[in-house]
C-alpha cells in the first residue's frame, strides 16, 4: 500500500466539493454542511495563494486519489474546540504544536484500517518535526475516526462544546 500526499491545487477545488457531498464526508468533516462550489473557494483558495498557513494535501492511495488531509500550527488558529482558555489551562506550547484533519472520500475504503497509515505516514513524512504535539477533534459519535487516532497515539484530553467533541493530543519525541 503505498500512501503520498500531493499539494492541494486550485483544480482541486471542484473535486473537494464533490467529495463534501459523499455521506461520511458530509457527516464528520464537513459537519452536514452543503458546502457550495463558491465556499470550497472561499475557504481553500486563501491557502493556495499563501495568505493562509494551512499546507493542504490530496491524499493518493498508490495512482488513486481518496481524500484530503492538512496541518494547522496552533499560532496560526485553534482547532474549534480548543479555546484559548482552555490552551492555557492544559499549558499548550502553541509555538511548537499543530493541529490535523483528513477525510477519506471513498467509502469502500473506510473501516480498513488505511486512516491508520495516512495519520502515521502524514505525521512522519509531512507535518515539520518541530511541532512536537499534535492536536485532533473528531466528534464524539465519530467511532471510526477516534479508534484510527487511538491506534496512533493520541489520547482524549477532554470533551468540549457541549460534550459534541473529543480534543485529542499525541505527543511527538
Amino acid at each position: 500500500m503505498d500512501i503520498n500526499f500531493r499539494p492541494l491545487e486550485t483544480d482541486d477545488l471542484a473535486k473537494i466539493h464533490v467529495w463534501f457531498q459523499v455521506p461520511e464526508v458530509k457527516k464528520w468533516y464537513a459537519r452536514d454542511d452543503d458546502w457550495a462550489l463558491d465556499k470550497v473557494k472561499e475557504k481553500y483558495l486563501p491557502r493556495l495563494q499563501g495568505a493562509v498557513n494551512v499546507p493542504s494535501f490530496i491524499i493518493n492511495l498508490n495512482t488513486e486519489e481518496i481524500g484530503f488531509i492538512q496541518y494547522y500550527p496552533l499560532t496560526e488558529g485553534l482547532p474549534e474546540t480548543l479555546t484559548a482558555e482552555l490552551a492555557k489551562e492544559y499549558k499548550i506550547d502553541l509555538e511548537n504544536s499543530a493541529g490535523i484533519d483528513l477525510f477519506i472520500a471513498r467509502e469502500d475504503m473506510l473501516g480498513k484500517g488505511i486512516g491508520v497509515t495516512i495519520i502515521n505516514d502524514f505525521l512522519k513524512d509531512i507535518v515539520p518535526k518541530n511541532f512536537h504535539i499534535i492536536f485532533v477533534d473528531p466528534e464524539v459519535k465519530n467511532l471510526r475516526a477516534i479508534r484510527a487516532y487511538e491506534k496512533c497515539g493520541f489520547v482524549k484530553l477532554k470533551i468540549t462544546d457541549s460534550n459534541k467533541y473529543f480534543l485529542m493530543n499525541l505527543e511527538r519525541s
